[in-house]
Order: structure tokens, then C-alpha cells, then sequence
């Protein structure tokens, strides 16, 4: 509406780097515009345009999300549901802890959402539309409900984290983080991935490494194997979740879990269909 009063109208989008949050807004814009058809061409075009190498949204998630707004201007009627998650499997151990203690890791799993901030205090907010407003919300922290980590190793081959007993409903927006538990240093991140339950298809979830955020970055293969796979199980509940009843769980001092929008690893926009969000043909 801004940009067609005047020609003369000019629009700034900009976040830390103007090049992931920024090409991921930029490129739902192009498609919501109807210049481009999909997400890859809208893509495409801010990485050449913004950058001198063509490399420009290259978190996997935020990638991800522009897949999302593809399909929802060809499928505007889909409908947000609610699911549980069960478990989560890493095929493949992560190998993050110092080879004293004999490598692998120590996995716990934190389970984040976005919760729509009142609109009291949206509107004390300057210079933002109250519709639009809204926070972070940690609604499970496995290290702050259990003291029985385990300990996997590479030999391992799969890490499997039952967290059926837990009661982990999600809805909407939902960022999922592994964490490496510490005993002497603080805890690191150790992948994630950003998802949304109006485009969960079956109750079965896998990323790639490829599509995986931070183990993306991994190319020498270092931590992650070249074969490393996440899978999230969920189960579909009924709809009446209400999410600004949970009450959120502390996060760790240390939880600063934003992705470096600097990162010049480039991510296969293909490879974004072992979400379950394939563009659209």
C-alpha cells in the first residue's frame, strides 16, 4: 500500500546483516507481489541482486519459510493445527564433546513457540502494528525437567530422546534446539530446526543435514556425518490448545540461539523437501 501511493515511495528492510531476515522477507514480498511464481526464483533473485556472490538467504529455516509463503498463496485455506511431540532421533551422533571424554554428546531437547504479545503492551510499542507483535515463548527445557542425560557416542549411531511423558504440545511457529549438556563448561547449541504445523503433513518429520540449521554448516564433517538426519515424531491432538496458558520454563543465561545472518555457507534449496514443504508444481 506504502510503495503504491508514489512511485517516489521507497521501503527499508533491514536486520543484523540485511541478508537473511532481510531475503526472507524481500522474497515472500516478490511472491505476495506476483513477480515471482516460486520461492527458488524469488530467492534466486535477492541473492543476486543483494550480494556479489550470490549467496543470500542461506539459514535453512529462513529458507524454509519462504517455501511456506509459496504454498500458502496457491493454498490460503490451511489450517493450523496442534501436535505433540514424542520423540526425537538424530541418526548420527553429533561429535561435540572433547575427545578426553570420549566425544559424542550429551543431547537435551528445548522446544520454543511464538505467543502473540497482549495488546496492551503491543500498542506501547512504538512504530508497531499490534497484529504483528510477538515473543518467544520456551515452553520445554529438558535439562530442567530430568537429571538423567545420557551420554552417546559415536558408536552409538542414533541418538533417540523419548519425551512422550512430558506433554509437549505445539502450535503454530515452532523452533526446536539441541542442546550439549556441560558439566564443567556452559552448555552449546548443538542444531535446529524452524518449523510450522500448517504445513505438518504426517506425523513423521525428517531434515537432512543439509536442512538442518548450524549442522548445515558442517561441510568438512567434522561434528555432523555426511548422512546425518533429524526426525521429530508428533502425534495431532485437538485444536482447543491454548497456548498463553503454558507457562514458559527458564532458559539458561547462555541461550542465545540466534542464527548468524552472516554465514556464507550456501544451502541446496532442494533439499528443502524432506520437510514436507516441497514447492508447489
Amino acid at each position: 500500500d506504502w510503495l503504491a501511493r508514489n512511485e517516489d515511495n521507497v521501503l527499508g528492510v533491514h536486520c543484523k546483516a540485511g541478508k537473511g531476515r532481510t531475503g526472507l522477507m524481500i522474497s515472500c514480498f516478490l511472491l505476495h507481489c506476483g513477480l515471482y511464481q516460486t520461492a527458488e526464483e524469488a530467492l534466486r533473485t535477492f541473492a543476486d541482486q543483494r550480494t556479489n556472490d550470490g549467496k543470500g538467504v542461506t539459514i535453512p529455516s529462513q529458507i524454509r519459510y519462504v517455501y511456506y509463503y509459496e504454498q500458502l498463496l496457491r493454498k490460503p485455506e490451511a489450517v493450523v493445527y496442534t501436535y505433540r511431540i514424542t520423540h526425537v532421533r538424530m541418526l548420527g551422533v553429533p561429535n561435540v564433546n572433547s575427545s578426553i571424554t570420549g566425544g559424542g554428546c550429551v543431547p537435551y531437547v528445548v522446544v520454543k513457540v511464538l505467543e502473540k504479545i497482549d495488546d496492551d503492551v503491543a500498542n506501547r510499542q512504538p512504530n508497531v502494528a499490534p497484529d504483528c507483535t510477538y515473543k518467544e515463548k520456551t515452553i520445554f527445557n529438558q535439562n530442567k525437567v530430568t537429571d538423567n542425560l545420557d551420554h552417546f557416542f559415536s558408536q552409538d549411531k542414533v541418538v533417540d530422546i523419548d519425551i512422550s511423558e512430558y506433554d509437549v504440545k505445539v502450535r503454530g511457529d515452532v523452533k526446536l534446539l539441541l542442546w550439549d549438556h556441560d558439566n564443567i563448561k556452559k552448555d552449546s547449541k548443538i542444531a535446529s530446526v524452524t518449523f510450522h504445523t500448517a504445513f505438518v503433513e504426517s506425523n513423521f518429520l525428517v531434515f537432512e543435514k543439509a536442512v538442518i540449521d548450524k549442522a548445515c554448516k558442517d561441510k568438512k564433517n567434522s561434528t555432523f556425518d555426511d548422512d546425518f538426519r533429524l526426525e521429530i515424531f508428533l502425534n495431532r491432538v485437538d485444536d482447543d490448545y491454548d497456548l498463553s496458558k503454558v507457562q514458559a520454563q527458564e532458559d539458561e543465561d547462555d541461550y542465545s540461539d540466534s542464527e548468524d545472518d552472516t554465514d556464507d555457507e550456501t544451502t541446496t534449496v532442494s533439499g528443502l523437501s524432506t520437510t514436507n514443504v516441497e514447492p508447489l508444481r
